[in-house]
């Protein structure tokens, strides 16, 4: 059985200030690293096999967290790094709906908003499904733990599943260090097994 734990990072101080983050370098704040921490125990328990994480600081720090529980070391993916959210990046929510009102309504409902140089969720998916081809899909690679952002955490999961990610507004967010597992079920389909679990 093929199992993937997509694990979202801990809390930044940019998450607490409702900043949006991208691709900047935010590390864990004081609560992160405890979530981290409390997070990783509780996914220590099943029988992890492999842990790849985003080379974010925030993604790359709640990693190391499960590295100390398993004893497994983490690769760093760059296919999981964060959507690109353009002009947008170290804006809080209330500066975005100021400077841009209907975009952000769009970004809000599930769909990509334009003319930001905000990255499309179906290039988002694209490069979550590239890096479960290249690390999951392979033989004895079960229970592996993908630590990486909100952002794509979601866009991957809908293009696992076959839909087209661009319009996934029944879809909410991972919150910060928590999971969600997939399974790769008989005849090449996923299914989720579980959404949004924490410790």
């Amino acid at each position: 059985m093929t199992r993937i734990h997509i694990w979202r990072h801990g809390q930044t101080d940019h998450n607490a200030q409702l900043r949006v983050q991208g691709t900047v370098d935010v590390p864990l704040n004081e609560r992160g690293l405890e979530q981290a921490r409390v997070g990783a125990a509780a996914l220590g328990q099943f029988k992890v096999r492999k842990i790849v994480t985003s080379p974010l600081l925030r993604a790359a720090a709640t990693a190391t967290a499960l590295t100390e529980v398993t004893g497994i070391a983490a690769e760093n993916e760059s296919l999981l790094r964060e959507r690109a959210y353009g002009s947008w990046e170290g804006l809080t929510h209330d500066e975005i709906l100021a400077a841009h009102p209907e975009q952000f309504k769009r970004w809000l409902a599930g769909y990509d908003p334009e003319g930001v140089g905000v990255e499309t969720r179906a290039a988002v998916g694209e490069r979550f499904v590239q890096a479960v081809v290249r690390h999951v899909l392979e033989p004895g690679a079960t229970d592996v733990v993908l630590v990486c952002h909100g952002g794509i955490a979601v866009a991957g999961m809908v293009a696992l599943l076959g839909q087209d990610p661009s319009n996934s507004p029944w879809f909410g967010p991972l919150d910060n260090c928590r999971w969600a597992t997939m399974q790769l079920r008989s005849g090449g389909a996923w299914r989720i097994n579980e959404f949004n679990v924490g410790a």
